[in-house]
């Protein structure tokens, strides 16, 4: 049976705006900038730059990438000619603005640094010279790697097959926000701040990961073991005992810790913690009401609750099944190398989880967050990886979880613990 949908607005796009007969880039381009700076064609300071090259078997050539999602511009490798099959290239130099045209729908813009000073790009790659009189280069990186500028690219890139080739027009006649110069390198040098303060703030959070992580070893009498290694075309010996009940040889002989020798009992997942699922279903709801949603990606790097959606039931995924308690331990199953765990607040009481997480509720025979410490550690991560299975989303199931071993101490120590792992 063929559906008819009914449109019930209809769009009228002034003439003078046909610079591309494409409805989804005439109807999806609108960035809502502010009217506080003017608003300026990318062309008026970008100028297309072409430095042919024939690459000559006997020389050798820098090669360039372009990350997506504003990940910058850097060295692919270094080539000899004889190896490069397209033999018309063209020469980057520092200071430019370049782009994929390719996966500019992705983000792939960036400024050449200094050191792929002269290096060489196919004709997949736009290279340009910047007016510094009028913006600074790396305020332009910063606006075309906007989600705005993103999304604006993928609309005005076209293509039949997989490959969308952004439209260089469409590109240089976008107008964007064009602050003065001093205003440009002062949001530039924020900007920098503000990573310089990330990646200060990542190594002390790394730090003081290491820091709980061996005060915990030690606590709980677990030894960093030394693995055996794997060496390939050879014959390996390993002991029977190294294997786990998974026969991968890799996995069986990666794991590097002794928990053996805890002065506290050895016990699995299974033995000790309360495995809950309370189900949910959207059919014995109003489809009108809406729901907090909490998914694997609702949880940051610091085990919280980030985010949620609220989403109409009858808008419900279909990994929309179960209800979460305040206090509960949420386990992500996918990917748990991620830690993507998290203990429910009170704030979302009753929240409906993604099937995704594996729910552990609270009790009075353990400490919810020694839990979580110990499964943030690497001696269960890596455990968790002898049991992953797929290659796209591995995951651990709910079965395989409850085999992951723990050192598991009483109830005052455990919460000694924690008391300690919080002051740090």
């Amino acid at each position: 049976m063929i559906q008819t949908v009914t449109h019930t607005q209809l769009h009228f796009v002034p003439l003078t705006n046909f610079t591309n007969w494409s409805t989804q880039y005439l109807l999806g381009t609108d960035f809502s900038y502010t009217n506080k700076y003017e608003l300026v064609e990318i062309g008026t300071f970008l100028t297309r730059k072409k430095i042919p090259i024939e690459i000559e078997d006997d020389k050798i050539y820098k090669r360039v990438t372009i990350k997506t999602n504003n990940g910058g511009v850097f060295l692919r490798d270094i080539e000899q000619g004889v190896n490069i099959g397209t033999k018309r290239q063209f020469v980057v130099s520092e200071g430019q603005f370049v782009l994929s045209k390719i996966d500019a729908r992705n983000g792939a813009f960036g400024i050449v640094p200094k050191d792929i000073h002269n290096a060489i790009i196919t004709g997949n790659f736009w290279v340009f010279d910047v007016d510094h009189t009028k913006i600074n280069p790396y305020f332009l990186s910063l606006i075309t790697t906007t989600s705005k500028f993103i999304k604006f690219s993928g609309k005005a890139s076209n293509g039949s097959t997989n490959r969308h080739y952004l439209q260089e027009e469409l590109f240089l006649t976008q107008k964007i926000p064009l602050p003065p110069l001093v205003v440009q390198n002062s949001i530039v040098e924020n900007y920098n701040m503000k990573l310089r303060q990330a990646e200060e703030q990542g190594q002390q959070a790394k730090c003081l990961e290491i820091e709980v992580e061996n005060y915990l070893f030690k606590k709980l009498g677990i030894e960093r073991k030394n693995a055996n290694p794997f060496l390939k075309r050879q014959l390996n010996v390993f002991p029977f005992s190294s294997f786990t009940d998974n026969w991968d040889l890799y996995k069986s002989t990666s794991v590097f810790f002794y928990i053996s020798k805890s002065p506290y009992q050895i016990k699995t997942l299974g033995e000790v913690l309360d495995f809950v699922l309370r189900g949910w279903k959207k059919n014995n709801h109003n489809s009108n009401d809406e729901f907090n949603y909490i998914e694997l990606g609702s949880i940051d790097i610091y085990q919280q609750i980030a985010k949620t959606s609220n989403i109409k039931i009858d808008k419900a995924p279909s990994r929309a099944t179960q209800i979460v308690y305040a206090g509960d331990l949420l386990i992500g199953t996918t990917r748990p190398y991620l830690k993507k765990f998290s203990i429910v607040d009170d704030g979302h009481h009753e929240n409906i989880a993604s099937s995704g997480f594996q729910v552990i509720a609270p009790s009075n025979k353990y400490n919810i967050h020694f839990i979580l410490e110990y499964l943030l550690s690497e001696c269960a991560i890596k455990q968790f990886e002898l049991f992953m299975k797929g290659a796209l989303y591995p995951a651990i199931t709910s079965k395989d979880l409850r085999k992951i071993q723990i050192p598991f101490p009483p109830l005052n120590i455990q919460t000694e613990i924690v008391r300690k792992i919080q002051w740090l």
